[in-house]
């Protein structure tokens, strides 16, 4: 696995961030994609980011995809936090993951599997409850030969599914998501904020009027600010 680090100037240990981009083909790819700009700013005052080329993207290896491609993009994620913890300029006990859109959905996976994460911020994350999300995505679920259609195993789907296994959190977590979003429905944030609250997470979701779901829009200017100072703040 490939990715970008941004590495601050100063001297000694520096908190952590993953910033996790959403869905991109090889074609249209570029280094961080949407995850870039969520980067900078942090860097800016002093985090250490990673963002990881998923594989099949950028410099990583070619996708031999065995899971379905939120999970397969978790484990890869999951492995470079697990990387740069050990890492003698990061700070291992303040962590967290900015993400969006795809990303937003491995960074729900992250959660469930990773107990060092303070806090995240989640721009329109994909479904949390993977039979929904198959609904909209099937093509994300064509790397495991073993997957049919949520009604032939339900019970795989919700094994599956970040949103059924949260467990107990102890994070801060600000979701934010534009309710004229034409990708990923508003309201798989407002099921996403419930399922994180009823886990122990500190919640907050914000619904943008009109947005959409580039963030390189104008609505999404303040929006993206506030995620920045967010993180700053909790993690």
């Amino acid at each position: 696995m490939a990715g970008t680090l941004l590495i601050p100037s100063g001297k000694g240990r520096h908190r952590l961030v993953i910033s996790l981009h959403g869905f991109s083909t090889p074609q249209t790819y570029s280094d961080g994609a949407d995850a870039m700009p969520l980067a900078i700013p942090l860097a800016e005052h002093g985090v250490l980011v990673g963002i990881p080329d998923y594989r099949g993207l950028g410099g990583s290896a070619p996708d031999p995809r065995t899971e379905p491609l939120p999970i397969a993009d978790a484990i890869d994620s999951l492995t470079l936090l697990d990387l740069l913890l050990e890492d003698p300029r990061v700070d291992p006990n303040h962590v967290g993951l900015i993400a969006h859109s795809l990303g937003g959905n491995v960074a729900e996976a992250m959660l469930a599997a990773h107990r060092g994460i303070r806090a995240a911020v989640l721009y329109a994350p994909s479904e949390s409850q993977y039979t929904v999300l198959y609904k909209r995505r099937p093509g994300y679920f064509r790397g495991r030969p073993d997957i049919g259609p949520p009604a032939t195993d339900p019970a795989l789907y919700t094994a599956m599914s970040p949103g059924a296994n949260f467990g107990t959190l102890h994070c801060d977590i600000l979701l934010q998501q534009g309710t004229a979003d034409p990708v990923v429905p508003w309201h798989a944030s407002v099921v996403a904020a419930h399922e994180l609250t009823a886990s122990g997470a500190t919640v907050q979701l914000r619904l943008i009027p009109g947005a959409g779901h580039d963030l390189d829009r104008p609505d999404w200017t303040v929006p993206l600010e506030d995620g920045t100072t967010f993180l700053l703040k909790n993690v």
